[in-house]
């Protein structure tokens, strides 16, 4: 491996949040830090740009954006299954068998009846039963498949009035749904 073109990328988080953290990275020979912004928020990145900043190291950024995730849960995992009828908040609750929600809670507002929610890579899949009570800050769905969940986990959608197989698009902060 050539040493002149290796370049060595750290990606920051809940470990690495304080100056002297970073100076410890930078005295390593860390060439760039980064955050991933699946599991950060606007602020977390505005935090740590002015940080390596501060401290000299360059800092990039993953352009793929903030996801669509799930909320806090009451516990690690929860197992629905076929048929459950689960709420779906725009405003952030922590979660149970009967009630989630979904950051930024403003995508329920772009949700149709008979879409498709797809949790954590397919792990559950949820279908939009009713969206009359949106504009009240959530919506009825219902579980098209049983399984398990856990916190902060990805989320996709599918329209409802797709016609035949379409895998689930991830939902994208600021991209709405096509």
């Amino acid at each position: 491996m050539d040493k002149k073109n290796t370049k060595i990328i750290v990606t920051l988080g809940p470990a690495t949040r304080t100056e002297a953290d970073l100076r410890r990275i930078k005295d390593k020979g860390v060439d760039f830090v980064r955050t991933n912004m699946s599991h950060s928020s606007l602020a977390d990145l505005e935090y740590f740009i002015r940080l390596s900043r501060k401290v000299g190291i360059p800092f990039i950024i993953d352009t793929e954006g903030s996801q669509v995730r799930t909320g806090d849960l009451d516990r690690d995992t929860i197992r629905f299954d076929e048929n459950d009828r689960v709420i779906i908040h725009a405003e952030q609750i922590v979660g149970n068998k009967k009630e989630l929600c979904l950051r930024p809670g403003n995508i329920l507002e772009q949700l149709e009846e008979g879409d498709l929610i797809h949790i954590d890579f397919d792990t559950l899949i949820l279908r939009v039963a009713d969206v009359s009570t949106a504009g009240q800050g959530f919506i009825t769905t219902e579980t098209i498949t049983g399984g398990y969940i856990g916190k902060n986990k990805a989320v996709g959608h599918r329209s409802g009035a797709a016609q035949g197989f379409h895998p689930a698009r991830p939902f994208r902060k600021g991209s709405g749904i096509d």
